[in-house]
């Protein structure tokens, strides 16, 4: 085996290894990748609850309200009194229907930027193994011919 095979081959080994360390730091980077997106959606999460509280809690708040007043004018068990009751709890479940949907949207998002990340990482890597391939295989001559090897 010539000199400029042999060239080849430690070019081809030394990719390889970068290679394997490259993949192995990307596992590594998906995987921290993946402990950083669930801390982010149990903020999510924590935040749409305490939304979902202070939604209630203003419902609640309001509806008492105007209870109170119906009953201060005699008007409590008017169709005034019940619809304004009524549009008080529809605007609620209309909030607390959107939070949700926020936050399914947002649990998809961070799904989708995990593996949009991890496939780039992997593109990435596979892009690096080829230029060294190609490198190595283009300069084997020329390299060889450093240590005095022929084509």
């Amino acid at each position: 085996m010539g000199p400029v095979a042999i060239i080849a081959g430690i070019g081809a080994a030394v990719s390889a290894v970068g290679t394997v360390k490259s993949i192995q730091s990307q596992k590594k980077q998906v995987k921290l990748q993946k402990q950083a997106n669930k801390a982010q959606r149990q903020q999510d999460n924590l935040r749409a609850v305490r939304e979902r509280r202070e939604a209630i809690r203003t419902a609640r708040i309001s509806s008492a309200n105007s209870s109170q007043m119906a009953v201060n004018q005699g008007a409590a068990d008017t169709s005034a009194s019940l619809g304004a009751l009524g549009s008080i709890q529809s605007q609620v479940n209309q909030g607390l229907s959107f939070l949700d949907q926020f936050n399914a949207l947002s649990d998809q998002a961070s799904v989708a930027l995990g593996k949009a990340n991890q496939a780039g990482m992997s593109a990435q890597v596979w892009g690096a193994v080829a230029d060294a391939g190609m490198k190595v295989s283009q300069n084997a001559g020329s390299i060889g011919g450093m240590f005095g090897a022929k084509k």
